[in-house]
Formats: C-alpha cells, sequence, structure tokens
C-alpha cells in the first residue's frame, strides 16, 4: 500500500484530518483507474528539497526528453 501523508512517519493514530485526506487520495486513485488516468504522486519535501529528483521522475513518467538527448538521437 502506498504511504499518503505522513511519507516516513509513524502514527499510532491518525487524526481526523489525516484520515479525510486519505479517503479522499482512496476516492481519486479508484476514479483515475477506472478512466484509465494516471496519478504521480510528489510528496512536497521532494519538490522542496530534491527537485531534480521530481523532475527525472515526472520526465521518465510523460516519457519526455531532455532537448540535450533528443538532439544527440538526430544525428
Amino acid at each position: 500500500m502506498v504511504k499518503r501523508h505522513g511519507k516516513d512517519l509513524v502514527y499510532e493514530e491518525k487524526n481526523r484530518m489525516q484520515k479525510h485526506s486519505e479517503y479522499v487520495d482512496r476516492v481519486k486513485d479508484e476514479w483515475a483507474l477506472m478512466h484509465g488516468i494516471p496519478i504521480i504522486r510528489i510528496w512536497e519535501s521532494d519538490i522542496n528539497n530534491n527537485p531534480s529528483k521530481v523532475m527525472k521522475i515526472l520526465k521518465e513518467a510523460l516519457n519526455i526528453q531532455n532537448k540535450k538527448d533528443d538532439m544527440k538521437k538526430r544525428h
């Protein structure tokens, strides 16, 4: 199961907001799956602390190449 709303933190008991957020995420996941829409979940801490990692994940998921890489393949 995918960890949400807490990353590596372990809570003995989740508060009401955490439970609600997890429920909303499950509903979104189910809806997206039924409609063939992929969901990419990225931790806010990774966006803030490791943007190059985030860009790599997004580029791979969206099959986007760097212009430098694309130009090398054309020749």
